[in-house]
């Protein structure tokens, strides 16, 4: 008998390399990535509002605050850092060059255009640009595909990835004394259920 470690290399060595299957990412979950895949941008791609609030200069925590416009997702703001203004934002929203914090709307008091930082916070509460990942940055290969690593992959832009080919196992059953499932076995028959299970396995 050789031992198991032994075995399992012999076994192993016998297989081919692993043949690359260029896959769309919604097929790409459990397949093992056999080539890296590079970030096609940068993640988050400017500095973004992690809470909904108000981005202001911490120098104008003090206030009181003049609200100026408004940044939504999807819908920036343009205008300029002006002293003594806040902008009304909302979460993922780009947050205004010249804006240094967002305070939360809980944190805030507000009538009319007039807003003032009732409770203030050491968080900035801004996703930084490139917090996540920078263009070019790389998921190696070498790894079962999970649906967070799908996920990061479709942050990365990257819309398909080399995975190895799945292989093709056959189990066969041997032995005079076997029959189907479902089969009533006669004298000195069983039912075979080993290939089944070793099938699931692999």
């Amino acid at each position: 008998m050789i031992p198991v470690d032994e075995a399992l290399s012999r076994v192993l060595a016998l297989a081919p390399a692993p043949r690359p299957d260029l896959v769309p990412l919604e097929r790409a979950a459990g397949r093992a990535l056999l080539e890296p895949a590079r970030a096609r941008l940068t993640q988050p791609p400017f500095d973004a509002a992690a809470m909904d609030g108000y981005a202001l200069r911490s120098r104008d925590l003090d206030g009181p605050l003049r609200v100026a416009g408004t940044s939504a997702a999807g819908h920036p703001w343009s205008g300029e850092a002006v002293p003594g203004t806040a902008i009304r934002i909302f979460t993922g929203a780009p947050v205004p060059p010249g804006y240094d914090r967002v305070v939360m709307q809980e944190n805030t008091v507000r009538e009319g255009d007039s807003l003032s930082v009732a409770t203030r916070s050491d968080a900035t509460h801004i996703r930084l640009r490139g917090g996540d990942f920078a263009e070019g940055d790389v998921l190696p290969s070498g790894r079962k595909l999970t649906a967070a690593d799908i996920g990061l992959l479709a942050a990365m832009n990257v819309p398909q990835v080399v995975v190895a080919d799945q292989p093709r196992v056959a189990i066969l059953a041997g032995g005079d004394e076997l029959v189907r499932p479902g089969q009533m076995p006669q004298p000195g028959q069983i039912v075979s259920s080993n290939d089944l299970a070793i099938a699931a396995l692999a």
